[in-house]
């Protein structure tokens, strides 16, 4: 693999959803990967230095919220290189900072066809269906991106959140947030606070 190609893997593009949980608004900041190691390597050895600063472009439209140009320009990404799932993946977080679920989840969709091992669209998509109110498929992506990378503290924040809100399971939020917190090195404490009141209500009862 070429130096240029490795590079365009690492890219990824921070976006910030919010879930309400814990009695108060919570952020919680997804990255959705530019290029992943199931994508082609064909592809990825086809970029070239002006496809990289193209999509670092895209992904800094997309962190400014200047959503209209980081949409176009990873639409020309995806003509030069329609094997990539992660564009796509990012194009869904753009529809989804729209508020047009419909339109993210075909985006997301199609990322997953291209590489269903993209943890990150997993867990879009449970958000998606987490505020579509279909909380038992939300359970199903959000299981399925932390099988995919059982490191992702995001998936097992949302996991939380939805066992905690809305599934009312209690031991299940806990274990997921004590694993969000162990996994981003307890720098929450917000939700260290909250866990140990979970906790507390579980010893009550």
């Amino acid at each position: 693999m070429t130096i240029l190609a490795s590079y365009i893997r690492t890219l990824i593009i921070l976006g910030v959803l919010f879930i309400a949980g814990c009695g108060t608004q919570q952020v919680v900041n997804d990255t959705a990967t530019s290029i992943t190691p199931a994508d082609s390597e064909k592809a990825l050895k086809s970029t070239t230095e002006g496809d990289v600063l193209a999509y670092r472009q895209a992904l800094t439209h997309l962190n400014n919220n200047k959503l209209d140009d980081a949409r176009s320009l990873l639409k020309d990404f995806i003509d030069d290189h329609p094997s990539l799932a992660g564009p796509w993946a990012n194009i869904g977080l753009i529809f989804i900072k729209e508020g047009k679920l419909d339109k993210a989840t075909e985006a997301l969709d199609k990322a997953l066809k291209l590489n269903p091992k993209l943890a990150q669209a997993h867990n879009l998509r449970g958000y998606i269906e987490n505020k579509k109110r279909n909380f038992l498929q939300a359970e199903k992506f959000y299981k399925a991106a932390i099988e995919i990378n059982s490191s992702y503290s995001i998936a097992h924040y949302n996991l939380a959140l939805l066992y905690d809100i809305y599934l009312q399971d209690i031991a299940k939020a806990v274990q997921h947030y004590k694993i969000y917190l162990k996994i981003t090195e307890n720098k929450d404490k917000k939700t260290m606070d909250w866990v140990q009141q979970l906790s507390s209500t579980l010893k009550k009862s």
